[in-house]
């Protein structure tokens, strides 16, 4: 019996290995894009139903259509092989998807080239410094200072932080293409992590709402960050203008791929160098460093350059010149006062006090 597609899906996410988030991605696209089809049986699904559907979902959304028809062409090819082991033969379904592989019906999406440019550095990072959020503030400073995936940085406990060699290591559960990847700190991320050190409430570097909890990475996170600069972004544009910086310093492609933990395996055919390149932790310090340094001279507010004592000398003279010249030409562009007539004093003559002599009025007695 051809299993639904519900159960192909519910099979898959129990078999395969996959972060919760893709598995919450799978769950969301099937629902949301083929809930009319959970129940149906495999091969009832055509080519035909295929087509109308991406075109349908091509209308407003041609990317989510692309990855809907990828999620369902890979839980075909997963039930072709699982249920042909668990029954004792193949299930013999041809894969509706391929019809778009051979009408060439997959929308063309061109690679995002979104990244904060120079001149608009300085007021995104005004806007950093104004986020009441602390957490989501230090989350946005690393990630531009560093180059990782917002999932990277955001679910990064304290076990895998060394404060001694200025470390830390983003694991192969968290780490897009499952390997783990040793970060070397900069000095601007050893100085955010020693203040995230001193406020710690749990095990994550970054904490959520729970002391158990890391923090939410949803739009919210950064989205106060985007209102007070007026600069659009998203957390991947930091990761692009760290990769664009660092070749904008002449750095190796190779150094580049390993500090963004890109995948390093060699397709069959192609050149092997890339291969037999290790790079260990402290030459990507090096790297790491230089990066941060230029990113932090853009985007920090400029200081005037110190003056010389001489030549603090000759600009406050010439201001008191200034002031004195500017004085006398007030003075002698006053009109002329006319002259005061002479105030008139009149002269009250004061009477003079008269004294009375008083007689008394009985006389005392001679003895």
């Amino acid at each position: 019996m051809t299993p639904s597609l519900i159960d192909v899906l519910y099979r898959y996410l129990g078999t395969k290995t996959l972060r919760s988030t893709t598995q919450n991605q799978y769950q969301s696209v099937i629902r949301n894009h083929f809930g009319d089809w959970l129940h149906l049986p495999l091969d009832e699904i055509t080519g035909v139903m295929v087509v109308d559907r991406h075109r349908q979902i091509s209308e407003t959304a041609p990317g989510q259509a692309n990855l809907a028809m990828r999620i369902l062409r890979a839980l075909y090819s997963f039930a072709d092989v699982m249920y042909e082991e668990a029954e004792g033969e193949g299930l013999k379904l041809r894969n509706p998807v391929m019809r778009l592989n051979r009408l060439g019906l997959w929308n063309q999406i061109n690679r995002r080239q979104g990244r904060i440019l120079e001149k608009h550095l300085p007021e995104f990072w005004r806007a950093l410094e104004l986020m009441e959020n602390e957490v989501a503030r230090d989350w946005l400073k690393v990630l531009f200072f560093t180059g990782l995936r917002r999932n990277e940085v955001a679910t990064l406990a304290w076990a895998k932080v060394d404060m001694v060699e200025r470390t830390f290591t983003v694991t192969r559960k968290h780490a897009k293409n499952k390997c783990e990847h040793v970060v070397p700190m900069s000095r601007q991320v050893y100085k955010i992590f020693l203040e995230r050190f001193q406020c710690r409430t749990g095990p994550y570097v970054f904490g959520g709402r729970f002391p158990d909890c890391h923090m939410d990475t949803t739009s919210k996170s950064y989205q106060t960050a985007v209102r007070t600069s007026a600069v659009s972004f998203c957390p991947h544009d930091l990761r692009r203008g760290f990769m664009s910086t660092a070749a904008e310093l002449n750095m190796s492609p190779f150094v580049i791929k390993k500090m963004m933990n890109h995948s390093t395996a060699v397709p069959v055919g192609s050149d092997t160098t890339l291969g037999y390149f290790v790079a260990d932790v402290e030459r990507l310090r090096t790297s790491f460093q230089a990066v941060a340094d230029e990113l932090e001279r853009q985007a920090k507010p400029k200081e005037p350059p110190a003056e010389s004592a001489s030549e603090a000398i000759i600009e406050n003279w010439c201001k008191e010149e200034q002031g004195r010249v500017t004085r006398e030409a007030e003075v002698f562009a006053r009109p002329p006062v006319a002259p005061r007539e002479k105030p008139i004093t009149l002269t009250v003559p004061v009477t003079r006090k008269e004294t009375y002599n008083v007689i008394p009025l009985f006389r005392t007695r001679a003895k």
